[in-house]
């Protein structure tokens, strides 16, 4: 989590030409770096860093380049599309998993996290049962939080490859721009 969730909206105000994607690709980043929309616990650094090159980067492309900047920003929201329903599948496991052991008496925090584990040996079947679904849905906790710091880490890598090829398409529209 950043604290920065409205900056992409900010950032891409900045290319009027597209309106309607400047505001769907703003709206994802902002909800994927809140943790909303099955944001699992919210954005990383890598992920902060790669939008906000990819959105500095297309706030540098000027009406020269309108199809280039409409190619880019469907690039950029089809990665984040991406990013988003992989993250959705991954909460949605993770609550199938807690539905499972909140019925074996597990108590799951209201943020999804996993209860503590006592240690030692439990007193009774039904305390030995508990702590066999608390133990199997920390580990799956423990998977889901792997599994969604790594397609964060994809899609950062994805959208810092194509910051990179944006500045390709910006130093043209700058050399326009500068022969007005």
């Amino acid at each position: 989590m950043s604290g920065i969730p409205d900056q992409p909206r900010r950032r891409l105000a900045i290319v009027p030409e597209h309106p309607e994607a400047v505001s769907t690709l703003g709206t994802r980043a902002a909800q994927l770096r809140t943790g909303g929309v099955a944001g699992i616990h919210g954005g990383s650094p890598e992920l902060d860093g790669a939008l906000t090159s990819v959105l500095d980067a297309i706030s540098g492309l000027r009406a020269p380049t309108t199809e280039p900047t409409a190619a880019v920003i469907g690039q950029a929201s089809s990665i984040l599309d991406e990013l988003a329903a992989e993250l959705a599948a991954i909460h949605d496991a993770l609550e199938q998993q807690a539905h499972t052991a909140s019925r074996y008496g597990v108590k799951i925090g209201t943020d999804g996290r996993p209860p503590p584990v006592l240690a030692g040996s439990p007193a009774d079947a039904a305390a030995a049962s508990e702590r066999h679904w608390a133990l199997a849905y920390q580990r799956a906790y423990e998977q889901a939080m792997a599994e969604a710091r790594q397609a964060r880490q994809h899609a950062a890598s994805q959208l810092t490859d194509l910051s990179v090829s944006i500045g390709g398409l910006a130093a043209p529209a700058r050399a326009c721009q500068g022969t007005e």
